[in-house]
């Protein structure tokens, strides 16, 4: 059983250290870092084995995982580069922070870097990542059952990442912004508040488990659904005059951007 050292301990990485105990990982195979104290105790009350010194974690780990925001990754590579040795393998899932700044900061280290989403949570996260220059197929098979104990992956050229961010990393925010907007509309055409919400909510659900499990594909899907001059090609009228794509594509290009923004800065 390999041990892992998770230095994070908000959101993203208590929910891979939850993914590996779903996945067989051992509760002592796992070291949650924190940055305070009374984080740390918390997390041992919750069965986690937790520690605040993110050097003392490191050193015993297989697989170093940077869970951190990216403004504090300088101060975390700081504190474990004298602990680092050859043979342990990092990932990074803090947004905008490259493989490159990582590398320096640990020569001869195999990093990985990786953009998880918050469906995760519930083992259907999708996640993009991408090798860095010192690893090898064993970091990459420790790696795919890491992110594959949290949900799906997929391999991309680092460059992609970004992208990646800000297609799947911020997605669920644009399906839950849907879902408001559902819910809202569904109250003003005299819905019930808690009828609407179920509604959309399964709704949103159903057809995000059919692009899933159906082979047709988004496109197919939508025309499968849309009768010509029927109810649903109405609304779909008043989404495609509203301009709905180009909002999209407007929106992730802003989330790319600001991914980079938010890596320089760090």
């Amino acid at each position: 059983m390999p041990t892992a050292a998770i230095i994070g301990a908000g959101s993203m990485g208590t929910i891979i250290a939850d993914g590996l105990q779903r996945a067989g990982w051992t509760s002592d195979s796992v070291t949650l870092c924190a940055r305070r104290p009374e984080r740390a105790e918390e997390l041992a009350r919750a069965g986690y084995r937790a520690t605040t010194n993110a050097s003392d974690a490191a050193a015993g780990a297989d697989l170093i995982v940077l869970a951190t925001k990216p403004k504090d990754i300088p101060a975390v590579l700081e504190s474990i580069q004298a602990t680092v040795r050859a043979g342990q393998t990092v990932l990074s899932v803090a947004a905008g922070v490259t493989i490159a700044t990582i590398e320096a900061a640990l020569p001869g280290a195999a990093v990985v870097r990786a953009m998880p989403n918050t469906p995760a949570a519930l083992g259907r996260g999708a996640t993009g990542f991408a090798m860095g220059r010192h690893t090898t197929d064993s970091d990459e098979e420790l790696v795919r059952s890491v992110l594959g104990a949290i949900g799906i992956c997929v391999e991309v050229p680092e460059g992609d990442l970004d992208a990646v961010t800000a297609l799947s990393g911020s997605g669920p925010a644009y399906v839950f912004r849907l879902a408001e907007a559902m819910q809202e509309a569904g109250v003003a055409l005299g819905l019930d508040p808690e009828v609407a919400t179920t509604l959309a909510s399964h709704t949103v659900a159903g057809a995000g488990d059919m692009l899933v499990w159906r082979p047709e594909g988004a496109a197919e899907l939508r025309k499968q659904v849309t009768s010509p001059g029927g109810t649903t090609a109405a609304a779909l009228d008043v989404l495609e005059s509203g301009g709905l794509v180009d909002l999209i594509r407007e929106a992730m290009t802003a989330a790319r951007h600001r991914a980079t923004e938010l890596g320089s800065n760090g």
